[in-house]
């Protein structure tokens, strides 16, 4: 008779059993795949896997919807699609090993499986990535008025100007500072406006 060569998915090694004139060729597992006439079978490579035996060539992973990521696709599985976790999102299919991004600063995400982050709203403000809300900005002591609260700033206290009063923190972050009534003044920074003295005047 004649040697065949062992078909594709199969293969027959060179040890001294397998070297027998009537030893058949032996299937790939599941992970696995060979070409005709192979002396082994060879691992699906990274990117793919085979979840039969006997099979010629592997499988694509393949790619998930928008807010879900591949987990597991490798040798004899091909993985699942799982839910992007609060504070990231993914958006699109991508590739099949895309992941989920974190959200940016100035960003939130506190829905899993989401393909994009949510911009703070008016009076927050978020200086971290990943996370799952945004934070409030904060109030300024007396004399001082918070200045650039928003998206990924949480802004910063800067003195009332010379001829401004602030007598406390305010009844919210962006409470502003007052005008010194005529007849009063102050200086950078102060809570309260002062009394002319006598021999002075302030019409504005």
């Amino acid at each position: 008779g004649q040697c065949s060569s062992c078909p594709g998915g199969t293969f027959k090694g060179s040890s001294s059993t397998a070297s027998l004139w009537s030893t058949a060729c032996s299937v790939c597992v599941a992970g696995k795949f060979s070409g005709n006439g192979s002396l082994s079978c060879k691992a699906c490579p990274i990117g793919q896997f085979q979840d039969a035996p006997v099979q010629s060539s592997c499988k694509a992973c393949l790619t998930c919807p928008s807010g879900r990521y591949r987990v597991g696709c490798a040798d004899s599985s091909g993985g699942d699609c799982v839910a992007c976790d609060v504070g990231t999102s993914k958006d699109g299919q991508g590739a099949w090993n895309d992941e989920c991004a974190k959200c940016g600063v100035g960003k939130f995400q506190a829905l899993s499986a989401q393909s994009s982050c949510v911009g703070c709203s008016w009076g927050q403000f978020q200086d971290e990535a990943g996370k799952t809300a945004c934070k409030a900005c904060a109030t300024c002591a007396a004399g001082t008025w918070r200045n650039e609260c928003s998206a990924a700033s949480p802004g910063t206290c800067a003195n009332c100007a010379a001829g401004q009063h602030k007598d406390g923190p305010g009844t919210s972050w962006n409470s502003k500072c007052l005008s010194c009534n005529a007849g009063k003044f102050s200086t950078a920074g102060k809570a309260t406006c002062s009394a002319c003295t006598a021999g002075q005047y302030q019409s504005n």
